[in-house]
């Protein structure tokens, strides 16, 4: 990311003759701040020392992160994953009551109870048809954890 925009301003000089400025920047850029502060510092270097080719240039990097920190990394990364799996495993079992609501509408249901099929197997069928409906989508993404190696249990 390219931070382009940032302002400074000069406070008045003090009795010490020491400068005092405030940096105002776009703190989206992670390296804006210490980026401008660098700009004055080195400008500030130039008019002390009267050379136009003094520089400074600054590193910025982070420091490892602690194991805490990787802890608490992985727990946000596995609350993130759960809720995304249980919001998009949560579409399955509701495409179930549509064949349901369906069969109500166009009585499918009552015209299987008048032909002989008793309530106890038709929805034991219907039971059936949903588990294994369920059992392909669940069954493949547990493979894709395991090929993945996303079982911390295992």
């Amino acid at each position: 990311m390219i931070c382009r925009y940032g302002a400074i301003i000069m406070d008045d000089q003090n009795d010490d003759k020491s400068l005092g400025y405030t940096v105002l920047h776009n703190s989206s850029c992670q390296h804006a701040a210490p980026t401008f502060v660098n700009l004055m510092n080195a400008a500030i270097l130039r008019l002390a020392s009267l050379n136009e080719n003094m520089t400074i240039r600054t590193r910025n990097h982070p420091l490892p992160m602690t194991q805490s920190q990787h802890l608490q990394r992985h727990d946000l990364d596995a609350f993130s994953a759960a809720v995304v799996l249980s919001i998009a495993f949560s579409f399955i079992p509701a495409s179930f009551a549509v064949a349901i609501v369906k069969e109500r509408e166009v009585k499918a249901k009552h015209q299987q109870l008048i032909s002989g099929v008793s309530i106890l197997s038709y929805w034991t069928s219907t039971y059936v048809w949903d588990f294994i409906s369920f059992l392909f989508p669940s069954s493949f993404a547990v493979i894709l954890f395991y090929i993945f190696g996303k079982f911390s249990w295992l």
